[in-house]
């Protein structure tokens, strides 16, 4: 996996430095102040770089040392430009901050050979789109897993009575075809055609084949929270779907910067106010921006008329695809998980009274992704 730093940058900063810790937290991304005051605080302060130049200076060190010992993830200052000639990942996060994520050549797991299926339900094929067997993608139903052989063939035995879904892990060589401005990476059962035998069988997945698999750009935003102009304080001031449209637009002036690029998003939750009925809105505002978007669902996303947590994602399923699932980018393995747990309808708690946590079902489906991933 990549190492993580934040906190670690500023205490290895203040060792070099001898500045206190709290100190670097506080100015390490303040502009270097010109006032009036500072200027005549002392005429040698012309001649001797000031603490925050000198912090600054440190921490630039401090995060080229650290990108030149492997992969990491670093937060914010700074560090795209800092790593601008180095192989690496920009993350935007829209009014979060920055983060960057710098690795080594990506590892490509060793796949089976040709599989000789047990027990399963489900069968096909991961391919390119000029027919190419791709070896090594993890193919899932949101609980069972299981990874393609060189020949591109999976196997997977899903239970029909508990899945909707079977879904592709894509590779970081590879995307899913994009419909609408959403990466298609899952099938629905009810969408396609059982044998005689009980079985779906040729349920195969076409990706694109990506020629910079490590040049790209994401936009990580969260809880545009869209409701209709007569709901709450829309109809007297604050009116959501304008904030969302303002949002879409300036996510496509910053994606037209970007022509030499994939741009991808990432949706975190509450995407809508639980007027689910608005889901097509968000989709094309997205896909007017021209990024491919990925979501998470949000406590606000789950349909309040169902009557337990399972069914109350499926009306949000239905319209951004599965809940929890993986995909990778530039070597890196991102997971997206649906932590917020909706009470059952039984209990007689409000629909709103979620709580955080992960089911052990979803536990169990994140440890059977994570066993297909090579840690080296």
């Amino acid at each position: 996996g990549a190492a993580f730093y934040d906190e670690e940058i500023i205490a290895r900063a203040a060792e070099s430095t001898g500045y206190n810790a709290d100190y670097i937290r506080e100015n390490e991304e303040k502009a270097p102040d010109y006032s009036f005051s500072s200027i005549f605080s002392g005429f040698d302060s012309f001649q001797q770089p000031s603490p925050f130049t000198k912090v600054q200076e440190e921490e630039f060190n401090i995060i080229r040392e650290i990108a030149s010992e492997g992969s990491c993830v670093i937060v914010g200052r700074a560090a795209d430009y800092i790593l601008s000639e180095e192989r690496h990942v920009s993350i935007f996060l829209f009014a979060l901050g920055l983060l960057a994520a710098c690795g080594e050549k990506p590892v490509t797991p060793t796949p089976p050979g040709p599989v000789t299926p047990g027990s399963y339900t489900v069968s096909g094929a991961v391919l390119l789109d000029d027919g190419t067997a791709l070896a090594g993608v993890t193919v899932s139903d949101g609980y069972a897993c299981t990874v393609t052989d060189d020949q591109g063939k999976y196997y997977l035995d899903s239970d029909f009575s508990q899945r909707d879904y079977v879904f592709v892990s894509t590779p970081s060589h590879a995307s899913a075809p994009v419909v609408g401005g959403l990466p298609v990476f899952w099938k629905f059962y009810k969408d396609l055609e059982k044998g005689s035998d009980g079985r779906y069988s040729g349920v195969n997945f076409t990706l694109n084949r990506i020629a910079r698999p490590d040049f790209f750009t994401i936009f990580i935003f969260a809880d545009p929270q869209p409701r209709s102009r007569s709901a709450g304080y829309d109809k007297m001031a604050y009116h959501s779907l304008d904030c969302c449209n303002d949002m879409y637009r300036d996510m496509k002036e910053l994606r037209a910067t970007m022509t030499d690029r994939p741009v991808y998003g990432i949706g975190l939750g509450d995407i809508v106010h639980r007027e689910l009925t608005l889901m097509p809105q968000y989709i094309k505002g997205m896909a007017d921006a021209g990024v491919v978007t990925y979501n998470v669902i949000g406590n606000h996303d789950h349909d309040v008329s169902k009557p337990d947590d399972r069914t109350a994602c499926k009306t949000f399923e239905s319209y951004v695809g599965p809940t929890n699932f993986s995909f990778n980018l530039g070597g890196i393995h991102f997971i997206v998980l649906d932590d917020m747990i909706a009470p059952d309808e039984s209990t007689g708690k409000g629909r709103d009274e979620c709580s955080t946590g992960l089911t052990d079902e979803i536990w169990q489906w994140l440890q059977n992704d994570l066993s297909y991933v090579p840690f080296n």
